[in-house]
């Protein structure tokens, strides 16, 4: 009895396992789509700033075609996420009734102690690797956000480069 509880807790697990990497990497795509998006507004502020009329509409039509793109796999992140979430709520579910079975085999309600140290494990292994995924995928955003900066660096290169040349233009004019 105990070998058939050790062989549906590692079912259960795997699949939890999974649902968790789901999860976790529809997050990421989430916070991506939230950078670039904020990115994309940014990007669109100092055109703005730096651009002609003509040129401001047309990266207005592009950004407001970005945005839209952008928001459309956002909200299909978003309901495949939620997919995700009653997918792990039902193996929560199925858990709970999988543990109140085991306790039926120990003593005074308890889980048999070989049991209760799988499970154990089990649940400390999806910690272990949902934190090893976070990390990566702080990684993967950091790296995001390093080539965002790098970009305005230009951009605030080339500006500070434009204003020097009025500045002396102003300084050489009398002005």
């Amino acid at each position: 009895e105990i070998n058939r509880f050790r062989q549906i807790l590692k079912c259960l697990f795997t699949n939890r396992e999974e649902i968790r990497k789901e999860c976790l990497k529809l997050e990421l795509r989430l916070k991506e789509n939230a950078l670039k998006t904020h990115y994309q507004k940014q990007c669109h502020e100092q055109i703005e700033m730096m651009c002609s009329s003509e040129r401001v509409d047309k990266a207005t039509d592009k950004l407001d075609h970005r945005l839209a793109l952008l928001k459309a796999r956002r909200l299909q992140m978003e309901q495949k996420r939620e997919e995700e979430l009653r997918h792990f709520e039902e193996s929560t579910n199925w858990l709970h009734r999988v543990e109140n079975e085991m306790r039926l085999l120990g003593q005074d309600g308890h889980i048999p102690q070989e049991l209760s140290k799988d499970l154990q494990c089990y649940n400390l292994k999806i910690e272990v690797n949902d934190l090893k995924t976070q990390i990566e995928y702080m990684r993967i955003l950091a790296s995001l956000q390093e080539q965002q900066h790098k970009q305005t660096e230009k951009i605030l290169g080339s500006s500070l480069l434009v204003l020097r040349k009025q500045y002396i233009a102003l300084q050489n004019a009398g002005l």
